[in-house]
């Protein structure tokens, strides 16, 4: 890391944002350690496999069952989209 990323993050940045510099990386690490738990659990579910790309086929392509629960999780999800534009206009 460069000595100057200390003046741009804590200096010019911090004064630009107003000091949300320090809450910007404390949201970051936050994502970081839900995006490290997720791939804690797919290593449990799919321990011969290894990579993101298998992960992401083994759960695009669900079975049966899970692909009826996903329809109608998104089919409430529309309903509720429609019926919240509805109330905003």
């Amino acid at each position: 890391m460069s000595p100057f990323a200390v003046f741009d993050t804590f200096g010019v940045v911090s004064i630009e944002t107003n000091g949300y510099v320090p809450a910007s990386y404390i949201i970051i690490t936050i994502v970081i350690l839900f995006t490290t738990l997720s791939c804690g659990k797919m290593v449990n579910l799919y321990p011969g496999d290894g990579s993101a790309y298998t992960y992401t086929k083994k759960t695009m392509y669900p079975s049966e069952k899970q692909k009826k629960i996903n329809a109608l999780i998104v089919l409430i999800l529309i309903f509720t989209v429609i019926c919240a534009s509805y109330y905003l206009i």
